[in-house]
């Protein structure tokens, strides 16, 4: 197989941590594409040529084929792995992995795989976006549990948002006070709906 076809092989014969390591190899960055590559590679993504590309293909082609196989929360503890040996690597290490990681939310967010998208924003440690995430899952919920395991969600975010820098308190503050409010306005909603309920069997 050639390198371009590679990252189907390995993600056909479930080998779907080996097919993360081509984009993220563990203590290094992934060569960029040879010259003669270049013009196969292919992404759903309107930009295809980055400084991301490799020879076996793009994030996207990685994130699509996770999508398709059931193997993201597998690129997720590649990601989480990785992201916890940023302090120790050079610079470029570094760089790589968090234009890699936004790369991956981008997609999230684009494709609207929102489980996911909160799940690397977490990695990420972007709890602000982390947060609204989960407002999103939660006014897509199909159940009440499910809502209310958004809110909590959606909650500790805001509680580890006001841990960040002083230069980001001021947005965190009033992120976590928006949050808070429609904590209470959902639980006053429930509340209401409750009494109603037990005001119709009484009846």
């Amino acid at each position: 197989y050639g390198r371009q076809h590679l990252l189907r092989f390995m993600f056909k014969h479930g080998h779907y941590h080996d097919a993360c390591y081509l984009f993220f190899p563990p203590d290094a960055v992934p060569p960029p594409p040879q010259p003669s590559n270049i013009n196969g590679l292919s992404s759903s993504s309107p930009q295809r040529l980055d400084s991301l590309a490799t020879d076996y293909g793009t994030i996207d082609d990685l994130c699509e084929s996770c999508i398709g196989y059931g193997a993201m929360p597998i690129l997720e503890e590649v990601i989480s792995t990785r992201m916890s040996t940023t302090t120790s690597q050079d610079a470029g290490f570094n760089q790589y992995t968090v234009t890699a990681l936004a790369r991956i939310c981008l997609y999230c967010e684009t494709h609207k795989h929102f489980n996911y998208l909160y799940s690397f924003q977490v990695i990420k440690k972007d709890h602000v976006a982390a947060g609204l995430c989960c407002i999103q899952l939660f006014m897509n919920s199909s159940s009440q549990e499910e809502a209310i395991r958004h809110l909590e969600h959606a909650k500790l975010s805001s509680n580890l948002s006001n841990l960040g820098t002083p230069s980001a308190a001021t947005a965190s503050l009033a992120f976590s006070v928006s949050i808070n409010c429609f904590v209470m306005s959902f639980v006053m909603v429930r509340w209401c709906e409750n009494l109603r309920r037990e005001d119709d069997c009484g009846r």
